[in-house]
């Protein structure tokens, strides 16, 4: 019998067992991954473009977006689906527009507010775009759409991120409506998850929404 503060048989199966149920999410996710990223390197460039377009239009129709005084977007890189018309839409409408700014430490990412292009530095951390360190910080509880990018997504919201976690820490905050934004070839039918994964209520592909706001 363990003693007062320790751990019984039971309980170590029970950690030991998590270990293993943790490791195969893991690869789980790594598998898929893989399998998505080649995906979308077969699509060729005009294909791309137009996705991108139509996504774009999606999101600059929907309800939500127009309503919306503040909305958090990112610079697209690699083989995130290149939706960058979305910020000047946001500018153009005179909305709030605030991307996510490396401010290291345990949350990594912080919103801050461009208000145009000048307040972007040619590259930051990873090499992505990103407010200059001048800019304000923008409350992440403020912004009432939040677009996200991701590599798989699936009909409930759920998103597959690229392993670092920190989109799940800067969406934390956030109490507006999310958007994962994707190629329909990103669009599976289950995203493993994991405790400190974050679901979207939005879903933006080429052929319109998906998640439990889809009708919002």
């Amino acid at each position: 019998m363990a003693g007062v503060g320790g751990r019984g048989p039971e309980d170590a199966a029970g950690i030991r067992g998590q270990a293993v149920s943790d490791d195969s999410i893991a690869a789980e996710k790594a598998a898929l991954r893989a399998e998505i990223r080649a995906r979308v390197a077969a699509l060729g460039a005009e294909e791309r473009g137009r996705e991108a377009a139509a996504v774009v239009e999606w999101v600059t129709g929907f309800d939500g977006w127009r309503r919306a005084r503040g909305v958090g977007l990112f610079v697209p890189i690699g083989d995130e689906i290149p939706v960058g018309a979305l910020m000047e839409a946001a500018w153009k409408a005179g909305k709030e527009v605030a991307l996510p700014a490396w401010v290291g430490g345990e949350s990594g990412y912080r919103f801050r507010t461009v208000r145009g292009a000048a307040d972007l530095a040619p590259a930051g951390r990873f090499g992505i775009r990103e407010p200059k360190a001048g800019c304000e910080d923008a409350r992440a509880e403020r912004l009432d759409f939040v677009v996200v990018p991701g590599v798989a997504f699936d009909p409930m919201g759920r998103r597959l991120g690229r392993g670092k976690g920190y989109y799940d820490r800067l969406l934390a905050g956030v109490e507006g409506a999310t958007c994962g934004v994707g190629y329909g070839v990103q669009l599976v039918p289950r995203v493993p998850l994991e405790a400190h994964d974050i679901a979207l209520k939005l879903v933006a592909t080429a052929r319109g929404f998906l998640g439990p706001a889809a009708r919002g």
